[in-house]
């Protein structure tokens, strides 16, 4: 991976697109995070939220797990000045250098079992809010969305449910579909809308 990485990548759910396509990516607090010693040794840890992207394609794994089994979709923005990226190490290491470590430095180490997400963060301190916007209490930074990638398993009605606010803001949109041969998903390129 490399900081010159020009977009990223949010797998998400499809009920959460919508908030998306309105107000950007949505913060999550550190208890939502899914390894439970990320946030162990940072102190004040409400302070702060995340929102974990990745460089990743349109991975099997990742869209099983975040994109609800190829339901759900891939939102590809531009790479935003504040994405972090995270580095992967043993969890000895980590645990010795979190604690000499800013809060945001520690959020962006995880142990090597979840390289393959090939993650960025943004993230949130509300000691240091600025350009990050609040509604009703949720966090969001605003992107700009590239391309949205739909699920396989997506149907075309629901893809039309988001059609107009995907074409007022220019999107790309695609879909996905199981490769026949390998074990991977390819881009639909008979897919029409």
């Amino acid at each position: 991976m490399s900081k010159n990485r020009k977009t990223l990548k949010k797998f998400t759910k499809l009920e959460w697109l919508d908030d998306i396509l309105r107000h950007g990516l949505f913060l999550a607090d550190l208890k939502c995070l899914n390894d439970p010693y990320e946030y162990k040794s940072i102190k004040n840890a409400n302070r702060y939220k995340v929102c974990s992207l990745s460089s990743s394609r349109y991975s099997m794994y990742m869209m099983s797990h975040y994109a609800d089994g190829g339901k759900g979709c891939v939102v590809e923005i531009e790479r935003p000045d504040a994405a972090m990226e995270v580095k992967y190490m043993k969890a000895s290491d980590i645990r010795n250098l979190t604690a000499s470590v800013s809060p945001e430095a520690a959020l962006t180490m995880k142990g090597t079992t979840w390289s393959v997400e090939n993650e960025w963060r943004l993230i949130y301190d509300r000691n240091d809010g600025f350009g990050y916007i609040d509604v009703n209490g949720k966090v969001f930074k605003e992107v700009s969305i590239k391309r949205i990638t739909f699920g396989s398993e997506v149907t075309t009605e629901e893809i039309l449910k988001y059609l107009d606010d995907i074409k007022a803001k220019k999107i790309e949109i695609k879909k996905l579909k199981l490769s026949d041969t390998k074990f991977q998903y390819l881009i639909d390129q008979d897919f029409k809308i």
